[in-house]
């Protein structure tokens, strides 16, 4: 994996997930068999991701983890296309302004 795609959350550990994700994929839509793997293993990242949803989200806890998910995918795609066009605390910053969104402090 390109070194670049890895800062995109929190710092180095956190896009991985969301770069690799991406390929297995790509590469599960060959496969009804990797497909089907691919989307269970999904739906719990997704419930585990869900279990963690901040109090004051604007979404209820599942429609949240999809929408940090999605967001994350973007931009870690985004990344792999201009590692330098993305700041790396982006996605923090989104969570921030997605929990207050009239909060000029929020980023």
């Amino acid at each position: 994996m390109h070194s670049n795609s890895t800062a995109v959350a929190k710092g180095p550990s956190c896009a991985p997930i969301a770069s690799e994700s991406r390929l297995i994929c790509f590469t599960a839509r060959r496969s009804t068999t990797s497909l089907d793997a691919f989307s269970q293993g999904y739906r719990r990242l997704r419930a585990k991701l869900a279990e963690i949803a901040p109090d004051g989200a604007p979404f209820d806890q599942e429609c949240w983890a999809i929408v940090s998910l999605a967001v994350s995918n973007g931009l870690a795609l985004e990344r792999l296309i201009d590692p330098d066009g993305v700041p790396s605390d982006l996605m923090a910053s989104v969570q921030r302004r997605l929990l207050a969104p009239g909060d000029p402090a929020a980023g």
